[in-house]
């Protein structure tokens, strides 16, 4: 029950720091820069909530009541961040999870076999603009979350996420009420209230969310993609079956979920509790409603049990090293595949 408390109460700092941010700080004379690095602080905790109250509310281990996860999730992604929990949902449980890294399908990886916006994959067609890949995408990963933003309004009117129709229950009247209530709530209190009842000027409040909004992408833009977007991780494919004229996927589902995702530093309190258990990766694919407070025990029992098959984990030992292969990876993927580079 601690630990529940200790994690819901990311909301009302992550509130609480914007408020003393944006008021407090400058009623005291803090000075501007100071107020600058704050904003970054309230950038991570909207990340922090993110992964550790959205996500884990989208899994359902945290209570037995699916409508109070469903609120937790609304009231942190909607509210709070601006986003859209249904199409979370959408995206993260019915496309990354049952199709992860399986290009045209994942939402979390580039959309095409053919150009896109930078190439991570071997399957991907390689073109000149990717050559320099490895430099401007991590330095352009914040711009991951004003995507997301745009994204949610496109999946209303498209009625997709890729290549999967979104479900009714995500587009209905209901939806669309908790979408734009939510959206409002937060220009209110991101936008309305600064300017106009805390009487902080325009250019002031406008830096300050520019400035959460930069460190909070840049926490997702790279803190999410190296798990899956990175050295030594597989691809599966969409195959045709020539027999049946049908559809399957060119490796078994277990094997795809411990294959292509990447974990770090899995034994580490700090890592699991601070990205939600992402470290340890290819437990939260096998096992995605266990709640992450048990993925440091779970992790030898699946490293032991992909040993036993002939399963290879591509897990690395620490932080440092997932960032190094997903940078290398990017490098590598920038050159002319007859002409590889290496590093």
């Amino acid at each position: 029950m601690g630990y529940e408390f200790g994690r819901l109460s990311l909301i009302f700092f992550y509130v609480y720091f914007g408020y003393l941010n944006v008021r407090t700080f400058r009623e005291w004379g803090v000075p501007f820069f100071i107020r600058l690095l704050f904003a970054w602080l309230v950038g991570a905790l909207a990340v922090a909530i993110a992964v550790n109250v959205a996500h884990l509310s989208s899994h359902l281990p945290s209570f037995r009541k699916p409508t109070l996860s469903y609120l937790l999730g609304w009231l942190t992604l909607d509210v709070c961040i601006g986003f859209s929990y249904d199409i979370w949902l959408h995206e993260h449980l019915v496309g990354h999870h049952q199709y992860t890294n399986i290009i045209t399908i994942d939402p979390n990886i580039p959309e095409s076999h053919e150009e896109d916006i930078f190439r991570c994959s071997p399957n991907q067609a390689w073109y000149k603009r990717y050559a320099y890949q490895f430099l401007w995408v991590p330095m352009m990963a914040f711009m991951v979350l004003v995507d997301y933003r745009l994204a949610t309004h496109r999946y209303w009117v498209k009625g997709l996420r890729r290549n999967i129709r979104i479900n009714y229950e995500f587009l209905n009247t209901r939806a669309k009420i908790l979408f734009f209530s939510a959206k409002l709530l937060w220009f209110i209190r991101v936008i309305i209230l600064p300017i106009f009842f805390w009487e902080c000027p325009v250019w002031e409040a406008l830096v300050m969310l520019i400035m959460s909004e930069i460190a909070a992408g840049y926490f997702v833009g790279i803190n999410l993609p190296i798990n899956h977007t990175t050295d030594k991780v597989d691809w599966p494919l969409i195959k045709k079956d020539e027999k049946t004229g049908g559809t399957y996927i060119d490796q078994e589902w277990a094997v795809e979920q411990v294959r292509t995702c990447k974990d770090y530093a899995h034994e580490s309190w700090f890592f699991n509790n601070l990205f939600g258990g992402l470290n340890n990766h290819a437990t939260h694919h096998l096992l995605p409603a266990l709640h992450h407070s048990y993925y440091i025990e779970v992790y030898p029992i699946v490293k032991q049990c992909a040993r036993d098959w002939n399963i290879e984990i591509p897990d690395v030992a620490t932080y440092y090293e997932v960032i190094y292969d997903f940078v290398h990876n990017l490098w590598n993927l920038s050159a002319d595949p007859p002409k590889m580079m290496h590093f």
